[in-house]
């Protein structure tokens, strides 16, 4: 006896368990110094067939049945070893020789000595048992479909096997000839009512527990060899605890509640950590993760944060371990329901899970289903890799708050198409035949109500309905992100802080967090990267504001562009007659409502009104609470409380002269999402937004004062004061002259006036303030008052092949530009888009046969004469082609008696002046 070598003593009380003391010493004195048998603790041995499944008894006419044993350490990985027959003792114990090493092993079990005769004594009344009549009449609740339904599939088809187990255990020596041992086993086997309770325990054991781990199935290892995880555990054990416990324990949805209530008291574990370590111990893998998407028999998408910190949890098993424990009960469903047509997509918060056979695209069974699945799957979350991995970037304790918790999005179990797993229509409980949704959801006890939504959140999980959760379009991304940011919104975006007071969920969703492209919309982009040709207010490109200093700089000078052109506007306005003024203002009434909240009312005024406010100045804008929002005269717009919110959002190209605030509470919802917007352009995310819209602040008035650092600012402080800092800078604004454009605005007011629009004011909004947006690359390479670098041109072919790698630019002419000789395409001399500025700096371009642009899109073309052109005959235009959104100023044709407009086709905005 070695007293170092008391580890593998133990070991080999493992391996030879009906040895004695002198036997483990002898053969553990054998073992090399670090060999794992003599260094690491064994927590039990498993005898496995050829096709390495568990072998769960033997008799006397399979002793040749084990070919392996698998040693499961305590806290390393399993090793395994072949093994062949050496003897028997006493026809009791079979004995095996450990092939490399001078070892035995002896199963724990003995070796059975059951006859056919016997066998079929037993088995044939069982395989004439009803379920529900004989079993599940053991207790004395209704009990679902399920248990029938997997009796009879799963467990009823396998009996003579089951039993051959069940007799191999001690209970039933049949090993022992003795008289009255033989006639003590014939006496058990008799008993109905034993068999049933056994039968009724293996059903629900085998069903939630029958988890693969390589080639053994954890359901085995609890029935038959349960008391290699504590010595109490035997198949008669897990049957009285299960009849014993509360009826509600043994409901389908409540497989965790039993779990911890009955099993972790022999496990010592919780659910997850339980089957989680035997990935590791009992199958080898490094991960749990690595275990079930290796295993996983549908399609699985782990998707990590995008430029996220590498310690934001997404992978899935990271997400099922992270689900609060009651939502902890969709975890046995998903491992042993039947997976074929099961997709699952974890991310960084959330698990989405949901049955392919409601897509038809995936009933096509041309051997590419899958692959067209994978596809679908694979664009959809690489958006919520953006959407988290973006977000997380703006927030200190961004991986803090999203380990902490996990969200479930269950996919619709509406209007399925017809196919062989499901009946055309909706899934419901007791009728679905779809696998997932019977075996997961109806099993999990969520197939949700219907309410005609798309799809509905309530804090936790989201249950999608009339929308199917997966595809491509930004529609269904749009709803992902609307139904997510009900459930975390103030978890998650608003640090864990949650949300202001008396503000509901709709004044969180729509134009704050939603993903949504729509012109006008503020919200930041976080899923995609955009053409600059679409026409959107917020940031093209994720990429734009991926840290907290870009977006911060990004919506900084998304409203010093708006607050530039709003008083602009404002000046144009001052300058226009009463009756003018009336005919496109707005005042803003508000009435309380709400919790600390109010609704805001947005009508016409009328020339007396006006007359009497005598508006000279932005004061008096402000004071009289005037705007202009895009509304047909005689209409009204009512704009709910935040404490009720609304669906969609305020649009930045309305001119808020008077902003809509709450100095006691929360303004109306629109006004809450866009004040929230321009307080991350003031104090960042965290220090602006955050406080804004979370519970750091109480109201309006704390909000601003917290965001500002100034203990005594007011909200009509404050809009004034951007005002005047518009008013000292003006002179500084390198793309146009502040005249120039009051000038516009007067036009476009007083166009609306005549027409009962105010389409037209807006558009000149929306022109002007995509046209800086995209010359300065989004605001990344300036803003309204510092232009991008601008690049001068001094030769015809330097503007065209400047042009032609970057239409963006701010070009500016140094010398006349002559085009003679140089070759056109497709039209033009630059046919593909161009959105930038040349200034032509008061020079000529001569020698043109064709016009010079193809298609102008937020485009400005000031100061240029185009000399002396020859237009050939099929020339369509002067200038160019086509136009959208595009300024014309000082731009004339010299020398040329064609009578070709500058513009052939001029589309959503066109302005063109002359000083």
């Amino acid at each position: 006896y070695l007293p170092q070598r008391e580890q593998a003593y133990a070991n080999l009380s493992k391996l030879l368990p009906f040895s004695d003391v002198r036997t483990w010493v002898e053969y553990a004195n054998r073992l090399p110094e670090d060999h794992p048998l003599a260094v690491q603790a064994v927590k039990f041995v498993l005898p496995l067939d050829q096709n390495g499944n568990l072998v769960n008894g033997i008799h006397q006419n399979n002793l040749e049945n084990i070919q392996t044993i698998r040693v499961v350490f305590d806290r390393e990985k399993e090793q395994e070893y072949p093994v062949s027959l050496k003897k028997t003792m006493g026809e009791v114990v079979a004995v095996y020789q450990i092939q490399g090493l001078d070892l035995s092993y002896q199963p724990r079990f003995y070796v059975g000595n059951l006859s056919d005769t016997l066998l079929d004594q037993v088995t044939e009344p069982i395989l004439d048992w009803d379920y529900t009549a004989d079993l599940a009449s053991l207790t004395d609740e209704e009990e679902s479909r399920l248990y029938r339904d997997y009796y009879q599939q799963e467990v009823q088809p396998r009996l003579r096997a089951l039993v051959e187990h069940l007799l191999s255990q001690q209970e039933y020596p049949t090993y022992c000839q003795s008289p009255g041992v033989q006639q003590l086993v014939q006496q058990r086997i008799v008993q109905d009512e034993s068999w049933k309770k056994l039968l009724y325990s293996y059903n629900y054991y085998d069903k939630w527990y029958r988890i693969d781990y390589r080639g053994v199935n954890l359901s085995d290892l609890l029935y038959f060899h349960g008391t290699w995880i504590h010595p109490d555990l035997t198949a008669l054990e897990l049957t009285e605890q299960l009849l014993g416990a509360e009826s509600k324990q043994r409901e389908t949805h409540q497989t965790v509640s039993f779990y911890n209530q009955v099993l972790k008291r022999y496990t010592g574990e919780e659910l997850a950590d339980f089957l989680g370590g035997l990935s590791y111990r009992l199958a080898g893998y490094d991960t749990p993760s690595d275990w079930f998407a290796e295993n996983f028999e549908g399609i699985l998408w782990e998707q990590a944060p995008q430029g996220g910190a590498s310690e934001i949890r997404y992978r899935i098993w990271d997400i099922l371990s992270g689900l609060d424990e009651s939502k902890k009960s969709i975890l046995l469903p998903i491992l042993t329901a039947p997976q074929e047509d099961m997709y699952l997509i974890s991310m960084p918060s959330q698990l989405m899970v949901g049955s392919m056979n409601r897509y038809p695209t995936y009933l096509v069974k041309d051997g590419l289903e899958r692959q067209r699945m994978e596809e679908i799957i694979r664009v959809y979350a690489q958006k919520m890799g953006v959407f988290y991995g973006v977000s997380s970037t703006w927030m200190e304790n961004s991986v803090e708050v999203l380990n902490s918790f996990v969200n479930i999005q269950y996919d619709t179990r509406l209007n399925f198409p017809q196919s062989d797993a499901a009946d055309a229509g909706d899934q419901d409980k007791d009728k679905t035949r779809d696998p997932v949704m019977k075996w997961v959801y109806e099993a999990n006890n969520t197939i949700s109500a219907k309410n005609g939504s798309a799809a509905s959140a309530n804090g936790n999980v989201v249950y999608w309905m009339v929308d199917a959760a997966l595809g491509t379009s930004d529609y269904a991304f749009f709803t992902f992100s609307h139904e997510t940011a009900h459930n975390q919104d103030g978890r998650y975006f608003y640090g864990g802080a949650g949300r202001r007071k008396g503000t509901g969920g709709e004044a969180h969703a729509d134009g704050n967090i939603a993903q949504e492209m729509r012109d006008g919309c503020m919200v930041f982009n976080i899923s995609k990267i955009n053409d600059l040709g679409v026409e959107m207010t917020n940031n093209f490109s994720y990429q734009r504001i991926d840290s907290p200093e870009k977006i911060h700089s990004y919506y900084n000078q998304m409203f010093e562009t708006g607050y530039v052109l709003d008083y602009l506007a404002a000046k144009a306005f001052l300058q226009l007659t009463p009756q003018q003024q009336a005919a496109v203002a707005v005042q803003a009434t508000h009435t309380p409502g709400g919790t600390d909240s109010f609704t805001t009312q947005y009508r016409d005024v009328t020339v007396e009104e006006i007359q009497q406010m005598d508006l000279r100045d932005l004061e008096d804008l402000w004071e009289h609470q005037i705007s202009i929002r895009n509304l047909k005269k005689g209409s009204t717009e009512q704009v709910n409380t935040a404490t009720d919110g609304s669906y969609g959002f305020e649009s930045f190209y309305n001119m808020n002269w008077y902003q809509s605030h709450n100095d006691n509470g929360s303004p109306d919802t629109h006004a809450f999402k866009r004040l929230g917007m321009e307080m991350l352009g003031v104090g960042g995310y965290q220090d602006g937004y955050q406080i804004y819209m979370s519970a750091r602040s109480k109201t309006d008035l704390d909000a601003l004062r917290q965001i500002t650092g100034k203990d005594d600012i007011t909200w009509k402080d404050y809009k004034l004061g951007r005002f005047q800092r518009v008013e000292e800078n003006l002179d500084q604004v390198p793309y146009f002259d502040a005249e120039t454009v009051i000038q516009q605005f007067r036009e476009a007011m007083e166009q609306d006036a005549q027409n009962g629009t105010r389409s037209e004011t807006i558009q000149v909004k929306r022109m002007l303030y995509g046209l800086v947006k995209r010359v300065t690359g989004d605001f990344s390479q300036g803003g309204i008052y510092e232009s991008p670098q601008i690049i001068s041109v001094t030769s015809a072919q330097q503007l065209m092949t400047l042009a032609a790698e970057n239409p963006y630019g701010y070009y500016r002419l140094e010398e006349d530009l002559d085009f003679t000789g140089i070759a056109a395409t497709q039209g033009s001399y630059l046919p593909h888009r161009f959105m930038g500025i040349l200034d032509g700096n008061g020079h000529q371009i001569t020698g043109l046969e064709l016009p010079l642009f193809g298609d102008l899109q937020y485009a400005q073309i000031t100061d240029l004469t185009l000399a002396q052109p020859s237009y050939q005959s099929g020339a369509q235009a002067a200038l160019a082609v086509k136009s959208r959104q595009v300024i014309l100023g000082n731009v004339a044709v010299e020398g040329d008696d064609s009578q070709l407009p500058l513009i052939k086709t001029k589309s959503e905005g066109y302005y063109q002046y002359t000083q």
